[in-house]
């Protein structure tokens, strides 16, 4: 979508039904020809009518691809809304895909039920009784005991059954627990290939892993990353200079 003259409007969804107070979510993938460029969505009547059927919703489009998640209230009761974006002139260009437009239902759930954090502040080997199994970030099953070494903890996540009856010694809480840190997802950019990576990682060294943890690269600087993965899913491990270690998400898509 590249922005020409003046204001203008973009079509992102098929024609739909709203309910009035109902909740509606949508779900893309986004990335621009560079960083901060203004968008508006909102849901409004098809056609020439710019009627408003819901509160407008911004968001900025970064040259780093990003998934989105925003949510909607419609005000009206109408069988002809459709969602649409705004975007004012010579902002730049962008590409959205992976639209997914669905009414969205809200339920109470108590994270108890589903997520255990488990802590040993203490400088001697703790060992703590599960009562269900669980996984952690590496996807490796805990059932029974769990021994946490002095000042570590873990995060762990209850699985409906079990494939390893038995107790696992954690390590630290750097590689126990820092892979739920992850909150960007970066694909190559769809003019290019080349990927965005943000000015922070560019001299970073960077560790590619594959989902079930194995390590398939290395890069001394984050600007020779990305060049010769397949088309996967991976992680990356982003060593910075001052010592700190952070996750991301990687999608190749071509």
């Amino acid at each position: 979508i590249s922005p020409t003259i003046n204001t203008s409007f973009g079509l992102i969804s098929n024609e739909f039904a709203v309910t009035a107070s109902k909740t509606y979510r949508l779900n893309f993938s986004m990335t621009g020809s560079k960083n901060e460029i203004p968008l508006k969505y909102t849901i409004r009547k098809n056609g020439d009518d710019f009627r408003l059927y819901s509160d407008a919703v911004t968001e900025r489009a970064s040259s780093i691809r990003e998934d989105y998640s925003m949510l909607f209230q419609s005000t009206v009761t109408a069988n002809d809304a459709r969602l649409d974006i705004q975007f004012k002139q010579m902002d730049g260009s962008f590409w959205i895909d992976k639209v997914v437009l669905q009414r969205a239902t809200f339920a109470t759930v108590n994270p108890n039920d589903s997520i255990t954090l488990l802590t040993n502040p203490t400088s001697n080997i703790v060992r703590k009784y599960l009562s269900a199994c669980y996984i952690d970030a590496r996807k490796n099953e805990y059932t029974e005991v769990v021994e946490l070494k002095p000042f570590t903890s873990i995060l762990l996540f209850k699985l409906k059954k079990c494939s390893i009856p038995s107790s696992t010694v954690t390590s630290n809480k750097m590689q126990s627990d820092n892979l739920h840190e992850s909150e960007i997802i970066i694909y190559p950019n769809p003019s290019n290939n080349f990927y965005n990576l943000k000015e922070e990682f560019k001299n970073c060294r960077i560790e590619i892993f594959s989902m079930q943890g194995i390590n398939i690269a290395s890069y001394c600087n984050g600007a020779e990353f990305g060049s010769e993965l397949h088309q996967g899913t991976y992680v990356a491990q982003i060593h910075h200079l001052n010592g700190t270690v952070k996750f991301i998400k990687i999608i190749k898509t071509k």
